[in-house]
């Protein structure tokens, strides 16, 4: 059977989905931008813990720089899904077992405290360094367990992994910011 004849002159249209580049593709800028994200964000916590000596700087720095990073990318603004997203996979059952067994995680710190903490670091001093002595750490606390995940899962779980086309990088830097954190009240060797 014949095949009919192809118009050489114009190349072959492709689906959307084959075709479709990621938005630091067309746009150096953006590119930029997502390369420097994760520098933002580890610049807050530095800036918040060790110039500022402020918890509350630190993670009020850490989620400006993620929405001024967010509200950069025109596409994701515009984005009417995003809670959507957020949402997809929500399990009740296990997200209730999840936050039960997170919830016991500041027991447990305080349990384990004698074990990892830096020698000599009484954990009110360590608390009072940052300003979190008190009764900040109920607002902090409070603030760091509802506001936190939501803004980490939309930028690392999200938002970076498809701006920047390789998830393990992502998983990278998220780990890597905690460090700055934990390296002032954690013995090295955990």
């Amino acid at each position: 059977m014949a095949r009919p004849p192809t118009d050489r002159s114009q190349p072959a249209k492709r689906s959307d989905s084959v075709t479709k580049k990621r938005p630091s593709q067309d746009n150096p800028s953006f590119s930029f931008i997502v390369t420097l994200s994760p520098p933002m964000l580890y610049g807050a916590i530095i800036l918040g813990m060790y110039i500022f000596q402020s918890g509350w700087a630190a993670i009020l720095g850490y989620h400006l720089a993620i929405i001024a990073t967010l509200l950069m990318d025109r596409q994701f603004v515009k984005d009417e899904q995003i809670l959507q997203r957020l949402l997809n996979g929500w399990r009740p059952l296990l997200g209730t077992a999840a936050i039960l067994f997170c919830s016991v995680s500041g027991g447990l710190i305080y349990l384990l405290w004698p074990t990892i903490r830096l020698e000599g670091l009484e954990m009110s001093t360590a608390l009072d360094t940052v300003g979190l002595a008190g009764w900040p750490i109920l607002a902090f606390a409070a603030y760091y367990s509802l506001v936190n995940p939501w803004l980490e899962e939309v930028y690392w779980r999200g938002w970076y992994p498809r701006r920047n086309g390789w998830a393990p990088l992502a998983d990278f830097f998220f780990a890597g910011y905690h460090v700055f954190v934990l390296v002032l009240f954690v013995d090295q060797v955990w």
